[in-house]
């Protein structure tokens, strides 16, 4: 009953949404009092790196420090989810910091610096690993410290694999089982290990279609955080909310360059957005602000500006193929000051013998 419930509600919100041109497919990126939220994604934060998409604890300082100095008020993400019945409540130059994957290094070097500063961020954690006793995560001691400190602590899915499975069928039985149990599993685990109520999700590796989406609504998610590049309405699509993952080779100039931009305002043509595809689509899109003087997109390794036909619709189908999983689309606008607008959706391209039957 809950769960039909939430469908329902879910359902007049996209009814009620559309029309104020609020929605992936036709974004308003200038009538609106409300300010827009950026949402930052970070990994690891250690003093030794390893990956692209860790920073060391400096790195992390530097980035405080760049919001206090900068007027940011960093926000959690329940806080957001829960703001936007009331978005004159947003403070002003709102940031929602997440980090992802439960990294023990989030206790170690995260926490102290948060509390230092006086913000609070959201974590998004996998129960799987720390069932385990996996050393390299989190402990149930240090996340209900975290917790009980004001921290928001999310789910990231049980195991943290990749969703979209694709060598197998999206109707598969046991497919569907298994994407139950990494969904309402991490739920119920994390409720009952820190005795606090989990509403929120983010995919793992950003990887996701509208199949699993409707799948965790059913576990009882009220938002949904992917990683698709873009800044977010005050009200935006509570279960498309977007996401930049932070690498360590991003500068403050550029981070600022992101969090100061608006969304790009596209009525989207192909591919619909979290779409389960089983060919190349064309990648075909309107734009709506006449203020843009050019537009650049990125889809996979390609990266280039994009120019509209005589029926001022940009087409893309130039990009390759060398993998079945979900693809990002990300266009880029830039009116005649330089200004940065963007907008990204994306689909999940699935091996032609996968196909639903």
């Amino acid at each position: 009953m809950e769960v039909a419930m939430r469908i329902r509600q879910l359902s007049f919100w996209l009814l009620s949404i559309i029309p104020l041109a609020l929605s992936i497919t036709s974004l308003s990126a200038k009538n609106t009092s409300y300010p827009y939220v950026p949402v930052l994604c970070y990994h690891r934060i250690n003093p030794k790196i390893s990956s692209i998409y860790d920073l060391t604890p400096k790195n992390l300082a530097a980035h405080l420090q760049f919001f206090r100095d900068n007027g940011y008020h960093p926000i959690t993400a329940l806080q957001y989810i829960q703001s936007q019945e009331h978005p004159q409540n947003l403070p002003n130059k709102p940031v929602i910091l997440t980090f992802d994957d439960g990294n023990q290094d989030h206790y170690l070097y995260v926490f102290p610096l948060l509390r230092q500063f006086g913000y609070k961020a959201t974590f998004f954690v996998n129960p799987g690993p720390i069932l385990e006793r996996n050393k390299y995560v989190l402990s149930w001691d240090e996340l209900l410290e975290m917790s009980q400190a004001g921290m928001d602590i999310e789910s990231h899915t049980f195991s943290h694999p990749f969703l979209t499975k694709t060598n197998t069928r999206p109707d598969d039985p046991h497919y569907l089982q298994w994407l139950e149990h990494e969904l309402e599993d991490a739920k119920t685990t994390l409720e009952q290990r820190l005795h606090t109520k989990v509403e929120l999700l983010a995919y793992p590796f950003g990887w996701f279609n509208c199949l699993i989406e409707e799948k965790a609504v059913e576990a009882g998610y009220q938002g949904i955080f992917s990683v698709n590049w873009g800044v977010n309405q005050a009200t935006e699509n509570p279960l498309r909310i977007k996401r930049r993952a932070v690498s360590h080779d991003l500068s403050l100039l550029e981070m600022e360059r992101y969090l100061t931009s608006k969304p790009l305002s596209i009525e989207i043509i192909s591919p619909n957005d979290a779409a389960i595809l089983y060919e190349k689509p064309p990648v075909q899109f309107k734009l709506n602000d006449p203020s843009i003087s050019r537009i650049d997109i990125i889809i996979g390794n390609y990266k280039g500006e994009i120019a509209p036909n005589s029926q001022d619709i940009f087409t893309f189908t130039k990009f390759e193929t060398p993998y079945f999983g979900y693809y990002m689309i990300i266009v880029s606008g830039y009116d005649h000051q330089g200004n940065l607008y963007i907008n990204s959706w994306g689909f999940d391209y699935q091996k032609p013998t996968n196909t639903i039957q």
